[in-house]
């Protein structure tokens, strides 16, 4: 017959090879469980021999799988070791299935004789034969040789053993250490499984029965913990849901895992569940933000362009109009500088109320930045969308009470029509965004409809672009630099290099609206081209000076991620004047990233070979899934200063940091505090983790010429 051992020990191993041949059998040796048991994968054989001891797969190991196995468990399986501590080991080898228990060593005829009678009985007629009593009728020099490997074996295993028990002594010592500072409640359950609360069991927590916790599971995993209790398996993490005593949500995270007694019965569980009630609500926190605006809760721009796309896609089948409105508040930078942002955010937050008010319980209002918001109207006609924005400019001539001050504005409104006007989702938007202007040159407080002759770029849109390219010509821009400080060493590690524009005649341009112009004209990409020469041909001028220079972060706009000649700009440019590309930063905004275009998408992924850094910049406006931080292998997040303003009144905020610091951690990024302005600020940063802060407290930006006297001061 053929015959399979499984043997760690050389010599054990090859004395079985030898017994066995010299019988006329076929035999296979194997040094391991896992060997065997993918031998048998792919060979029949009559017999198996297996020492219990052994590395990889163990004889247990080996033994469980064979049983299990449809094609493989009628084979003889006999466990032949000279590893015995109890009759337990013999009773949990039989339950596993095993024909046979022998013990080393063994007489010879007595081996060959069970050995017979288990292939001749089959494998379902169990044996235990204990060696040691006949083993003075074996031969000597047999005897001999199993002493000599028997010692051997056992003085290694007993330092193994040894070794091990040193370990499990360090290992008890640190789990008591870690229980003690823990916040995990520990538990048992009996086979009936109801749970007797072994210590620091959240305070309300009623459940009395591991079937109660199952049930209170998140719905998708309920049959599946009652299944895995049923079968008397281990679990772990699942999240459970309760209401205590006194209304609260409670969330608890399980894990358990089944006890048995020498007999192998079933007599409960054992294990920990931890409270993380607060990590769940954070959670949802920074799920809502990734989907809307904190400041109204009203959905963002990403939300809007997919439910628009949808909107779109339902009116093209019921043959149904969408209209498109846009609105702008008048005044509001005036609010904003003159009384603070506080009363700008308060006038935002009762604005999208009045907004709100005037539509229907259907149409859906987002905000899409500043004081732009946009509402999709479905279902409805141009008749429907008069009587909303006339009762929407209505209702905002009535003055806003804040900070104990009547302030007075007015809103801008404007509308494009589906089918009518376009057909896709940016073009509609466009054309309810000219509306919008038109409405703003007509004297603003009123709405328009969008119509084909305000595809003609309003006045001031010409203005500023013929501005611009006139100021490129005449050298009218110019670079500041803005530090960023290790709060923690107190060292700056890095620089932003923003662009300023001073006209000869209206002096300092907003940068705002200088960025918004260039992104409609198409002249953005100059200005990024501009830009990173001149970052670049500064830091030669500093390195040729001999100052250690801290990275440089550049900011490159969506449109130019989306050009097929982005690298070569960044491939050439800082080679030309020296600048390795581990010196600079590239950086973008979360809505550059969301279009998952094959440019934008080869462009990332270039940027990072090249050796670039990549920074996400204004990190939690919630524009982007957390999805796109792994997905582009982003090196730094900046958390945007909306976060940082009210860091020392807003607890929310200060939770909101926490969770980005510990997402930052997780993920290995660098995290970059924005516009932070006072020492209260830095503190509540550095304390929540984020050691890299910039702003007005340590630095305004300025100009080549007042970075190089710091570079003096700290050479």
């Amino acid at each position: 017959m053929n015959i399979l051992i499984a043997e760690d020990d050389d010599n054990s191993r090859q004395l079985l090879v030898d017994l066995f041949q010299s019988k006329g059998h076929g035999v296979s040796s194997f040094d391991n469980g896992l060997k065997a048991l993918a031998y048998l994968h792919s060979h029949s054989v009559d017999l198996i021999v297996s020492d219990i001891l052994m590395p990889e797969m163990d004889g247990y190991g080996l033994c469980r799988a064979v049983k299990q196995n449809i094609s493989m468990q009628s084979i003889p399986f006999v466990f032949y070791t000279a590893t015995y501590t109890s009759s337990q080991d013999e009773r949990f080898a039989m339950s596993l299935g095993a024909s046979a228990f022998l013990i080393k060593p063994m007489d010879l005829q007595a081996f060959l004789g069970v050995i017979a009678e288990v292939t001749k009985s089959g494998a379902k007629q169990p044996r235990v034969a204990k060696g040691r009593g006949l083993y003075r009728v074996a031969p000597v020099k047999f005897d001999k040789q199993h002493t000599d490997i028997v010692r051997a074996k056992l003085d290694k295993k007993i330092i193994e053993l040894n070794q091990e028990r040193q370990k499990l002594i360090e290992s008890e010592a640190r789990f008591r250490d870690f229980a003690e500072a823990s916040a995990d409640w520990f538990w048992e359950a009996d086979s009936a499984l109801n749970i007797q609360a072994l210590s620091g069991a959240p305070m309300g927590l009623s459940v009395c029965n591991l079937q109660d916790i199952a049930k209170a599971c998140q719905s998708h995993l309920a049959d599946d913990m009652l299944s895995v209790l049923q079968q008397r398996l281990p679990f772990s993490d699942f999240i459970v849901h309760f209401i205590d005593a006194h209304e609260k949500h409670m969330y608890l995270r399980v894990s358990g895992k089944p006890i048995f007694d020498d007999q192998l019965k079933f007599i409960g569980y054992r294990g920990v569940g931890k409270d993380v009630s607060e990590m769940i609500a954070l959670n949802r926190k920074v799920e809502f933000l990734a989907s809307h605006d904190e400041l109204t809760g009203l959905p963002n721009r990403s939300v809007f362009k997919i439910n628009l796309a949808q909107a779109l896609k339902k009116a093209e089948r019921h043959r149904q109009q969408v209209l498109l409105l846009y609105f702008d508040i008048d005044h509001f930078k005036l609010v904003n500088d003159t009384l603070g942002h506080e009363a700008g955010d308060q006038l935002l937050m009762m604005s999208t109320k009045r907004i709100i008010e005037c539509a229907r319980e259907i149409d859906v209002l987002y905000r899409m930045g500043g004081d732009e918001f946009v509402m999709v109207i479905e279902s409805a006609t141009p008749q429907d969308a008069h009587r909303i924005v006339r009762d929407i400019v209505k209702a905002f001539s009535m003055p806003f009470e804040i900070m104990e001050q009547r302030v007075y504005t007015t809103v801008s409104i404007g509308v494009s029509v589906y089918p009518d006007d376009a057909t896709d989702l940016q073009t509609l938007l466009t054309y309810a965004d000219l509306a919008m202007y038109r409405a703003k040159q007509n004297g603003r407080n009123s709405f328009e409809f969008y119509t084909p002759n305000m595809n003609f770029i309003p006045k001031e849109w010409m203005d500023m672009e013929h501005g611009i390219r006139l100021a490129l010509r005449k050298h009218e821009f110019h670079m500041v630099y803005q530090p960023q400080l290790d709060a923690e060493r107190n060292v700056v590690v890095g620089m932003e290099a923003l662009i300023r524009w001073t006209h000869p005649d209206h002096g300092l341009i907003s940068t705002i609206e200088l960025i918004r112009v260039a992104e409609q004209s198409s002249l953005i990409n100059t200005l990024d081209d501009w830009v990173l020469e001149e970052v670049c041909r500064q830091m030669r001028v500093w390195r040729e000076a001999g100052y250690v220079l801290p990275r440089m972060s550049v900011n490159m706009s969506a449109r130019h991620l989306r050009s097929d000649n982005l690298m070569n700009l960044l491939n050439n440019i800082p080679k030309q004047y020296g600048i390795e590309p581990e010196m600079l930063c590239i950086e973008i905004t979360e809505h550059a990233i969301l279009e998952e275009s094959a440019t934008v998408k080869n462009n990332m992924q270039a940027i990072k070979k090249a050796g670039f850094g990549i920074s996400l910049d204004d990190f939690g406006t919630g524009h982007s899934s957390l999805l796109y931080l792994k997905r582009w292998a982003v090196d730094e997040v900046k958390i945007e200063r909306t976060f940082v303003n009210d860091l020392v009144s807003s607890d929310e905020d200060r939770a909101i940091v926490r969770a980005m610091v510990a997402l930052a951690e997780a993920l290995d990024l660098d995290l970059v505090g924005e516009g932070v302005e006072n020492q209260h600020q830095a503190d509540i940063l550095l304390a929540s983790g984020c050691r890299v802060i910039q702003g007005y407290f340590y630095s305004p930006p300025v100009p080549p010429d007042q970075v190089t006297q710091w570079f003096k001061k700290t050479d």
